[in-house]
């Protein structure tokens, strides 16, 4: 939550995290189905598996070519889903992640 308040104080700079957050929320709420592209199991990065133990990754589209990774999990607290959300990564982060490389030009 400070997060997400430090993001409200910038509304216009962070509109579309925002909006990212809130679509993801009411997804949650009115669906099964996770927002966003899901990514198998076998594929999921050992990046993401390591750092934060994940089971489920997700990412959310975002401006300038950006990706919100996140995953689902059951809360601690109440057993609810929740998303968690893990980092904002660049398209050359995301494709160094998965193992996506850029094409070299002749």
């Amino acid at each position: 939550m400070p997060l997400y308040n430090e993001l409200k104080a910038n509304k216009k700079k962070n509109q579309a995290m925002l909006d990212a957050i809130d679509n993801i929320k009411q997804q949650l709420e009115r669906s099964e189905r996770p927002l966003g592209m899901h990514h198998r199991f076998n594929n999921i990065p050992k990046y993401y598996k390591t750092k934060y133990g994940v089971q489920a990754l997700y990412h959310f589209e975002m401006p300038d070519y950006h990706r919100l990774m996140y995953t689902i999990r059951r809360s601690p607290d109440d057993g609810n889903k929740e998303a968690m959300l893990l980092e904002l990564v660049s398209h050359d982060v995301y494709n160094k992640r998965f193992g996506y490389f850029k094409r070299e030009s002749h």
